[in-house]
């Protein structure tokens, strides 16, 4: 974890400084830290919340075709203080990924269409995580949070969501005790489906139905933000 730290730290930070140099904007336009309502702030765990079934969902399916070895990297903070592994899997990639994905990279979109621009963004945040697996909730991911600083004009409500999903796995991986469902999520959907004698359908369903009753609470939250 302490590594982890510091080879996140010895690419961001470079990058961070090297946005500022290059472009002609005021860092605070380039990374919109601009101060948000408190009621944005709770808005913004609550949409935490609420889109992790769907980024649940669409890991799952991801699992289908690409394994999942995230749950592998978590096993890794069992042997960590909890502080240190917060920092590493949660405080440092929501600061620092969001400063450059919704901060500077998105910054410099606003002459392209805002669907365009949250996609495009999405899509690079997406290859950006090098995990064919992680992509497609990554993607969505993404791209809805560049919908949040268009509507807040700020990174700070994108990153308390990046740190309250982050650190929710974080804190779900490292109290799970059933050290067989552990090891079945690091294996295929179908690997899984097979090892617990369910069909995929019956391991997804659960998901989809979440899936569908968070919409509508996702749509009201961006409302209000």
């Amino acid at each position: 974890m302490l590594y982890n730290i510091i080879g996140q730290l010895i690419m961001f930070i470079p990058l961070l400084l090297i946005c500022i140099a290059v472009s002609k904007d005021s860092v605070k336009n380039i990374y919109q830290f601009n101060k948000v309502p408190v009621l944005d702030i709770i808005l913004a765990i609550f949409l935490a919340l609420a889109i992790e079934p769907a980024m649940s969902l669409l890991s799952m399916l991801s699992t289908i075709i690409f394994p999942n070895e995230v749950s592998e990297y978590m096993a890794v903070t069992y042997d960590s203080p909890l502080i240190i592994s917060v920092i590493s899997t949660a405080l440092i990639p929501a600061v620092c990924e969001e400063m450059f994905f919704r901060g500077a990279l998105f910054s410099q979109f606003k002459n392209i269409p805002l669907k365009s621009a949250c996609l495009l963004t999405g899509v690079l945040f997406g290859i950006a995580h090098f995990d064919a697996q992680q992509f497609l909730y990554a993607f969505a991911m993404g791209a809805l949070m560049c919908y949040v600083v268009y509507k807040t004009k700020s990174i700070i409500p994108t990153i308390v969501v990046h740190f309250t999903i982050n650190f929710s796995q974080l804190i779900f991986s490292r109290f799970t005790t059933d050290t067989e469902f552990t090891e079945e999520l690091t294996n295929t959907i179908t690997e899984a489906a097979a090892a617990s004698e369910m069909t995929i359908g019956q391991l997804v369903l659960p998901y989809v139905l979440m899936t569908v009753i968070s919409i509508p609470l996702i749509y009201i939250i961006l409302k209000f933000m």
